[in-house]
């Protein structure tokens, strides 16, 4: 069973927010035969819950709706929405996050890079001076020059991420 998780980036606050883990979909309880679990859905019905979601309390809302298709054994509490620091540790398997919170979510692993790679701690930034006067490239320019370019987001990411990263370039190309 494919395992997912959906992540949205609240720019107020700078988190990430990640739904619990959605385990396999209608199909895929319909291979493995009738048990006591199952899923209403498809994975592309479910995640159209989550389109157009623009903010947290939206993004939670769609999280119980897409939780209301599964079926469980263990009874149908709902589980929240967790604030995440990092996708790396979080995911099993495979992630679906909005375009939005997958780029923010990849510029900041630059910034940490770009930081790291000069010896600053990336606590020191001051958002008037940067780090001395330097600093790392804006958002935008990210995605206009870095997020475009294999070789950097290949360095960057870890290969579930490049996997995302590379679906997202192949889809917007």
């Amino acid at each position: 069973m494919t395992r997912r998780h959906v992540v949205f980036y609240d720019p107020d606050k700078n988190k990430l927010h990640m739904t619990p883990e959605f385990n396999g979909d209608k199909s895929e309880f319909a291979l493995i035969g009738a048990g006591t679990d199952s899923c209403d859905k498809d994975w592309d019905e479910i995640i159209q819950c989550f389109q157009n979601v623009k903010t947290l309390s939206q993004f939670k809302e769609a999280n119980r709706m897409a939780q209301s298709f599964y079926r469980s054994f263990l009874g149908d509490e709902e589980l929240p929405v967790e604030v995440v620091d990092t996708l790396a540790a979080s995911c099993d398997e495979r992630v679906y996050l909005c375009a939005y919170a997958m780029k923010k979510y990849f510029y900041l692993l630059y910034k940490l890079d770009w930081a790291k790679s000069r010896g600053y701690n990336i606590e020191d930034y001051d958002d008037e001076h940067g780090f001395n006067g330097e600093s790392w490239v804006c958002f935008e320019e990210f995605l206009d020059s870095e997020f475009q370019d294999e070789e950097c987001m290949r360095y960057l990411l870890d290969d579930k991420d490049f996997i995302l990263w590379s679906e997202h370039q192949n889809k917007n190309n």
